[in-house]
């Protein structure tokens, strides 16, 4: 009986324990990925949530060659706004607010950035998805990553 009382006591501590907070609730995306096709690739790292941040890079190339890369973090302001900041190779950062959270999907948004202006990022089992788009849903654009 006591055995009993004592894992019933753990299931309503875990239960009642707090989601995390911050960049610590997105968390499911770090980890080493790769993205590629017959002569497309893209990588991205992403370290544990640590400090109230992840950090993050990416670089795409087409064969031998790199084309792109990317520096990224998921940090929340001094008010506690998450946000996804990225700065390209050619670049100045750009922040992109967190606008929705449920379980292992994340959506960044800027309106005011030319492109693009929503970022996503959702885990399906152990693959980890990313799309952004423009305005409306335009252009959008989709990759589909696996643990590297």
């Amino acid at each position: 009986m006591t055995r009993l009382v004592a894992l019933g006591l753990a299931i309503l501590l875990l239960a009642a324990a707090p989601p995390p907070q911050g960049a610590a609730a997105l968390g499911w995306i770090a980890g080493d990925w790769i993205s590629d096709s017959e002569t497309e690739w893209t990588e991205e790292r992403w370290s544990d949530a640590r400090g109230g941040m992840l950090l993050g890079t990416s670089r795409s190339g087409e064969g031998e060659k790199a084309t792109f890369f990317e520096f990224m973090r998921i940090a929340a302001d001094d008010e506690g706004q998450v946000s996804f900041i990225a700065q390209t190779d050619d670049g100045a950062p750009v922040a992109f607010g967190l606008t929705a959270l449920e379980g292992q999907s994340a959506v960044f948004e800027n309106p005011g950035h030319d492109y693009p202006t929503r970022i996503r990022y959702w885990r399906e089992g152990e693959v980890l998805r990313a799309e952004i788009s423009g305005p409306d849903g335009a252009d959008e654009r989709e990759w589909r990553f696996r643990r590297r």
